[in-house]
């Protein structure tokens, strides 16, 4: 073990930092050889005027600052942990902070040093043993006070869980009130809209008889009444079939019939179906269809049917006269994917995240449009969801709204 004969720097504080960076120097050269110790050395410390002289001694110069000597001395430490464990490391600082303390006439002053150049969690012992009566009775009342705020606090803790625990019980019992509420809801929802689907049909058979002059001419202000009569019969039959299909979504009874068929087909269908209206109301409509093959979906066509016939008849419904509205089909990875772009009216960035809830309209959706459910999204994105699709949506107040859902290709076998 080598320990410094010569110091360049003033104080004691100075001098006993480097001849602890000294042994521990030595140290490590003694374990591990001199090129191992001179490479932590040369690795950061050459410019801060530590250094390796000729004979294998560690030299400090007299611009070395305390900082840096405690920084060598933890990469030293860091050291023997690396290569040998900390079990080990922490013996050898042990036994160079003993043989210091017997060689030094004020061992409390090496004690003082040396604590604080070494890592927390080395010489714990010994920190321990330096404490004095008062040190350890000052820290018995730390302790206790401590240990009196822990009580506090875990007695507070405690009535704090009580707490918890009867809110947990009460908002349990909510819940179950609220889902006894939603489900007596479903079905009287259920019931009166069978009930009213019956009289509905026949009112709107007996308007089409009158429209048809089946039982007889009408005049032009008949006709008219006639007409407006036969357009609410229709919003009201189609409220009916929306409140429907949603009560059987939501009882698990909505019948889904899953084929293996092009969906291709089936959007060029119901937009072939949209383009008078669309044109009526002075909206540029067009289908892009972006590729000739498209592959074969497991789909039910009657139910994903509706969904694009939500989303296109919403598109048409909120944009205004000289507006466009697009409807893309194309294949992205292993999904088939349809986008309907609008120019309409958009939705407020606040009331985005409730777009998919039964009965939501936008704010500025009931001011454009009066008539709606709010439930034609609700459907279009579980049907979507139940054929393993996605739904989704980008949107921009005033400047309009795209819907896109994707539905899997079926693997092959």
């Amino acid at each position: 073990m080598l320990f410094l004969q010569k110091f360049s720097m003033k104080g004691m504080d100075d001098r006993l930092a480097q001849e602890f960076a000294g042994a521990l120097f030595g140290a490590i050269k003694d374990t591990v050889g001199l090129e191992a110790a001179q490479r932590v050395v040369d690795s950061g410390f050459l410019d801060k005027g530590i250094e390796v002289d000729a004979s294998g001694i560690l030299q400090f110069a007299p611009k070395v600052r305390y900082e840096h000597i405690q920084h060598l001395i933890t990469s030293f430490v860091s050291q023997f942990t690396k290569d040998f464990g900390e079990p080990f490391a922490q013996r050898t600082v042990e036994a160079l902070y003993r043989r210091m303390q017997k060689q030094s006439r004020n061992d409390r002053q090496v004690s003082e040093v040396i604590f604080k150049l070494t890592p927390r969690n080395f010489l714990v012992n010994e920190k321990v043993k330096q404490l004095s009566r008062d040190d350890l009775e000052k820290s018995q009342i730390e302790l206790s006070q401590v240990n009196k705020k822990l009580e506090d606090l875990n007695a507070e803790f405690m009535e704090t869980t009580k707490v918890l625990i009867r809110r947990d019980i009460e908002l349990t019992q909510s819940n179950e009130r609220l889902r006894d509420l939603d489900a007596i809801k479903s079905q009287f929802v259920s019931v009166a809209a069978h009930q009213l689907r019956t009289p509905l049909t026949g009112i709107k058979w007996t308007l089409h008889a009158l429209l048809e002059q089946r039982v007889g001419g009408l005049n032009q202000e008949q006709q008219k009444f006639a007409q407006d009569a036969y357009k609410s019969v229709m919003r009201l039959i189609s409220l009916v079939n929306d409140l429907l299909d949603a009560a059987r979504l939501e009882e698990g009874r909505f019948g889904f019939k899953m084929q293996k068929q092009l969906l291709t087909p089936l959007v060029q269908e119901i937009c072939a179906s949209f383009e008078k209206s669309a044109q009526e109301k002075g909206i540029h409509f067009t289908l892009k269809v972006l590729q000739n093959d498209f592959p074969l979906l497991n789909l039910d066509k009657e139910k994903v049917g509706i969904v694009v016939e939500n989303l296109v008849d919403n598109a048409i419904k909120y944009t205004a006269p000289g507006g466009s509205v697009t409807v893309i089909l194309s294949t992205q990875g292993d999904r088939v994917t349809c986008d309907v772009v609008d120019t309409g009216i958009g939705m407020p960035k606040g009331q985005t995240t409730k777009i998919f809830s039964k009965f939501f309209r936008a704010e500025n959706a009931q001011l454009y449009q009066t008539s709606g459910t709010g439930l034609g999204l609700f459907l279009a994105k579980n049907i979507v969801e139940h054929h393993g699709g996605i739904m989704s949506f980008t949107t921009e107040e005033n400047k309009g709204t795209t819907f896109t859902f994707s539905l899997p290709v079926p693997k092959s076998k």
